[in-house]
């Protein structure tokens, strides 16, 4: 097996983690909202793709970095210790914030998925158009993730 394919995806299971927890936090800010509505699908549907580099790793004979998976949990927390204009609160700018690092993992995620997509052959476990379909549905993703972006920076931006 190609070791640098086994780190890459280790790393993308780990760098899910972090997503996951994430989404988590800024859900829970949001309830109520059509943000924090939408992000419980997003949180589902970011799960099984979660599960998916799980299964493409086992089509490798390799498994995820419980190591990894605790340093991306803990980076994703040690995040929320920064400054927003409020130490102890939710703000707006959290929500900026938050968002783009979703968008970013998205986007990553994507590019995943078209390389793995590009070498589908070597996984059993993946139906032939997996990949694809995944890659449409980041490409899903990231266009309403931008969509409430722009809002959440039109609000934290807003002359009071």
């Amino acid at each position: 097996m190609n070791e640098h394919l086994k780190t890459y995806l280790v790393d993308h299971a780990a760098a899910y983690t972090a997503l996951l927890e994430l989404i988590g936090r800024c859900r829970k800010s949001n309830e109520g909202s059509d943000l924090g509505d939408f992000l419980m699908d997003f949180s589902a549907a970011m799960k099984v793709q979660s599960d998916i580099v799980r299964k493409v790793l086992g089509d490798l004979d390799a498994s995820e970095s419980t190591l990894k998976n605790i340093i991306a949990w803990g980076v994703e927390k040690s995040g929320r210790l920064k400054l927003n204009d409020s130490i102890l609160e939710y703000s707006d700018l959290s929500r900026v914030m938050e968002i783009e690092g979703m968008l970013a993992s998205v986007c990553a995620m994507q590019s995943m998925w078209e390389i793995l997509d590009s070498i589908r052959d070597r996984f059993q476990s993946v139906k032939p158009d997996e990949f694809a379909s995944l890659m449409k549905e980041c490409t899903e993703f990231r266009s309403r993730l931008k969509e409430f972006h722009i809002q959440a920076a039109e609000k934290a931006f807003s002359a009071v």
